[in-house]
C-alpha cells in the first residue's frame, strides 16, 4: 500500500503509452500489462495506456508529443524520424498481412453484383492500403464500399456474424480463432509484411530508454521484439510519408 504515494511523489504526472486505432483494449491489455507494471517499478512512476479513436487523432498526438511512448507500425517510421522520434524496440520478425472473407471466390462475387463492405480503422492505415491495393489489382474497387472505425478485433467479430465483409489482419489474429471458424475463412495472401516499433522523442531522458529496454522481457511474446536505435523501414514508408505529410498540413491548417 505504500507504493502508490511513492509513485505519486516521484511522478506527479503519469507516463503515457499510446497505441493506434488498430488495437482493441483487450489486445492492448494482454500485450502491455506486464510491461507496464515493470516500467512502473523501474521508473518509480505510474504508467497508463491509452488508445486512439482514429489515426488522425493518433498522429496529431504524435506531432504534439502528447504521450511518452508510442507503438507504431514500421511504415510510419520514416515520417516520424523527421518529427523528432527514435525507435527503442522493434519487432524481430515481420508479420504477414492477410485478406479475409467467407467467400471462396471473392473477386468474382463482387463482379457478379454481390454487395461487400471492407472494414478498416481509417484511410491512413496499412489495413486500408492492403484492401485498396487488392481491389485495384482485381479491378473491383468501385464496387466495394469502406466502413471506417473498426480495429482488428471488431472486424473479425463482424466477419464471424455477418456475410459479405472484407477485412485485412495480421496472421496472428487468425491463429487465435477457433479452428471451426478458421475452416470457414478464405484467405488471400496479398504479399504484405509489417513490422512495428516502440518510439520515444529524441529529447526523452536516457532513463526512459533504459527502463523500456529493461522492462522489455515482460512484454507479452517478448521474444518477438529486440532493442534498437534505428527505425525499421517497410516498402511502404515512402507512401506513408506522403500521406502523413498531407495529414500534417491538414492538422496545421485547422
Amino acid at each position: 500500500m505504500a507504493l502508490l504515494p511513492l509513485l505519486v511523489q516521484a511522478c506527479p504526472k503519469p507516463l503515457v503509452i499510446q497505441v493506434g486505432p488498430d488495437l482493441s483494449s483487450d489486445i492492448t491489455f494482454n500485450f502491455l500489462s506486464g510491461f507496464r507494471q515493470s516500467l512502473e517499478q523501474k521508473l518509480n512512476c505510474p504508467v497508463k495506456i491509452i488508445g486512439s479513436p482514429s489515426f488522425e487523432s493518433f498522429y496529431a498526438s504524435i506531432l504534439k508529443h502528447n504521450s511518452n511512448i508510442y507503438i507504431i507500425a514500421d511504415h510510419y517510421g520514416q515520417a516520424l524520424e523527421k518529427e523528432g522520434y527514435r525507435a527503442v524496440l522493434s519487432r524481430s520478425t515481420a508479420t504477414k498481412m492477410l485478406l479475409l472473407s467467407t467467400n471462396a471466390d471473392l473477386a468474382s462475387a463482387i463482379r457478379n453484383g454481390e454487395q461487400f463492405t471492407a472494414y478498416a480503422p481509417d484511410q491512413y492505415t496499412i489495413t486500408y492500403m492492403v484492401i485498396e491495393k487488392w481491389l485495384d489489382s482485381t479491378q473491383t474497387k468501385p464496387l466495394v464500399k469502406f466502413k471506417f472505425g473498426h480495429n482488428y478485433t471488431t472486424s473479425i467479430m463482424d466477419l464471424i456474424r455477418k456475410p459479405n465483409i472484407i477485412i485485412a489482419t495480421p496472421n496472428g489474429f487468425i491463429e487465435r480463432l477457433p479452428e471451426a471458424f478458421q475452416s470457414n475463412l478464405y484467405i488471400i495472401d496479398v504479399n504484405v509484411d509489417i513490422g512495428a516499433n516502440f518510439i520515444i522523442a529524441d529529447t526523452a531522458p536516457p532513463t526512459l530508454r533504459k527502463a523500456i529496454i529493461d522492462a522489455w522481457p515482460d512484454l507479452y511474446m517478448a521474444d518477438n521484439w529486440i532493442p534498437t536505435d534505428q527505425f525499421t523501414h517497410s516498402p511502404y514508408s515512402d507512401y506513408f510519408s506522403k500521406i502523413t505529410d498531407k495529414l500534417k498540413q491538414n492538422l496545421e491548417n485547422r
